[in-house]
């Protein structure tokens, strides 16, 4: 038998070996076709895949290659797959993007920034009087790290929030609904290269 016969017979078997082992790969490959179509819904996919097979049982919502989540994204992923919040959502941090953040009425979100950077202002468009937001300092590790608590009171109630602070702007959509909601927020943020590499290509 030639080696050319030999080594593709060899290949085939692990190949089988591999798929029966690891039958789950099949599916990664065709998430991982469908992601690279809609690469805003990346994070939602995989969490719901991880949590489908058992590999994650919290409910961190991973923002990886997603440079944000629509608003019916986040909406539909929490009602659908759990019918409860998510604990920590994660939005990689891209310039002139808005991010679509959810409360519950009476319950608070948690808006954590970055370590070492301060809120200069967080103004408000809409309907003020049904929000209540405010900036506090706590602590992570040696550095100070702000946090911004949102809240609202009434179901149905939308908003438009900027929050300043020394390094960037966040552009952000509130929504107070009874069905869906963040308990945290927190940004991934890319090196001043990568990000200037993305809005070239």
């Amino acid at each position: 038998m030639c080696s050319f016969c030999l080594t593709w017979r060899v290949t085939c078997i692990i190949s089988v070996c591999l798929v029966w082992f690891l039958k789950d790969v099949r599916v990664i490959m065709l998430l991982q076709t469908e992601l690279k179509v809609r690469k805003r819904n990346m994070a939602l996919i995989a969490y719901c895949m991880l949590t489908i097979f058992g590999i994650s049982s919290t409910r961190e919502v991973l923002g990886q290659n997603a440079v944000a989540l629509e608003g019916d994204d986040v909406k539909g992923f929490c009602q659908s797959q759990f019918h409860c919040p998510v604990e920590v959502m994660h939005f990689d941090f891209m310039p002139d993007e808005v991010f679509e953040i959810y409360t519950v009425p009476g319950k608070m979100v948690d808006v954590v920034l970055e370590p070492g950077e301060k809120v200069l202002d967080v103004p408000l468009a809409g309907e003020d009087e049904h929000w209540k937001i405010r900036a506090v300092f706590g602590t992570s590790g040696l550095m100070k790290q702000q946090h911004v608590f949102i809240r609202s009171e009434k179901p149905g109630c939308r908003g438009a929030l900027l929050i300043n602070t020394d390094r960037r702007i966040y552009h952000i959509n509130l929504s107070c609904t009874e069905d869906s909601w963040m308990e945290m927020v927190k940004w991934n943020y890319m090196r001043e290269g990568d990000t200037q590499r993305l809005v070239n290509e």
